[in-house]
């Protein structure tokens, strides 16, 4: 049986709405968690709220991306840190609001301090999401 087949007939036998959407499926995911009493560690639930944040409108999202930054910056989660500025990054352009997304893509950059490493992410989207808020603040020299 395929993953969506098996999602699906999972959330109709928990009665929860089955959907299509990639937002959609997060969510019927977290409370398919919270249905069967599946308890999930903080990093896995500030990472579906990440992802959450990334398919969400800007007011929704960035309280989520804050949350699990200040959780990864407290509990010293590098790569879930990373993850949810890169994700803010993405937010931020798609709700128009560029130079904050020139900043979050400057706070990223200097996260890093010239150590490109990656470790639960893939590195080629922190670059595409570094250079589309650049570009889109006119910063194409960098």
């Amino acid at each position: 049986m395929p993953d969506a087949n098996l999602r699906v007939a999972v959330a109709r036998a928990l009665g929860l709405p089955v959907t299509a959407s990639y937002l959609g499926g997060l969510r019927v995911a977290q409370a398919m968690f919270r249905q069967v009493g599946v308890g999930i560690g903080p990093f896995v639930h500030h990472r579906i709220n990440a992802e959450i944040a990334a398919w969400s409108p800007a007011a929704e999202a960035l309280p989520l991306l804050a949350d699990a930054e200040a959780w990864a910056l407290d509990q010293e989660q590098v790569s879930l840190r990373r993850v949810v500025r890169r994700l803010r990054i993405e937010v931020l352009l798609k709700d128009g609001q560029v130079d904050a997304a020139v900043a979050a893509a400057d706070a990223l950059e200097a996260d890093f301090a010239g150590r490109w490493e990656a470790v639960n992410f893939y590195l080629p989207d922190v670059w595409r999401s570094l250079v589309r808020a650049w570009d889109a603040g006119g910063q194409t020299l960098r």
